[in-house]
């Protein structure tokens, strides 16, 4: 790859002046500068000058390339959350269950599904009697959180019952993506 993409291709300005006497004037900070009342014009002109790059320049710019490509994956969602929440998910990862667990862990959402139930019931009551709108919205918002999360371990319980439905592929990449990304943060 070094030797098809390792060339540089700089932009370049070539200012050419013609003078009387038909001698071009090369002008280095460390030459004599030329008569400029001998030039009669200038001619300008853009170029693409290629030049080759060093094994080390191009292993440098390639990482560098490299790192900026990792830093808009991770800086944009957080260089620290990405490996801990991949970690997590392998840690809490749905394992297969047998049918007589899957029927307790079922029972014991359905008694805290009735129990939301209640709770919820009550405070309609409770709220409907005196008013107060702040005190309302949080407490709809803390109950909200509590129904989703009772969803989300009720879909964890059928995904964990259903065998055929795990990969056991993916919770081991997203613990192997999580340690590599934690050893790159």
């Amino acid at each position: 790859m070094y030797f098809s993409v390792g060339y540089v291709e700089l932009p370049v300005l070539v200012m050419q002046p013609y003078s009387k006497t038909n001698t071009t004037y090369l002008y280095t900070p460390s030459s004599q500068r030329p008569a400029w009342s001998a030039v009669q014009s200038i001619t300008v002109y853009s170029a693409i000058q290629t030049i080759q790059t060093s094994l080390v320049i191009y292993v440098l710019a390639l990482l560098s390339f490299i790192g900026w490509m990792l830093m808009t994956v991770f800086g944009g969602i957080g260089l620290v959350a990405l490996p801990i929440d991949l970690i997590g998910d392998w840690y809490n990862r749905p394992r297969p269950i047998d049918l007589k667990q899957f029927a307790e862990k079922k029972l014991q959402l359905k008694k805290r599904c009735e129990e939301l139930i209640q709770v919820g019931k009550e405070t309609r009551d409770k709220f409907r009697g005196r008013p107060n709108r702040f005190k309302e919205r949080r407490f709809t918002n803390k109950y909200k959180k509590m129904i989703l999360d009772l969803e989300d371990e009720l879909q964890v319980l059928n995904i964990c019952y259903k065998r055929n439905q795990i990969n056991p592929l993916i919770p081991w990449l997203q613990l192997f993506g999580g340690l590599g990304a934690a050893v790159i943060t």
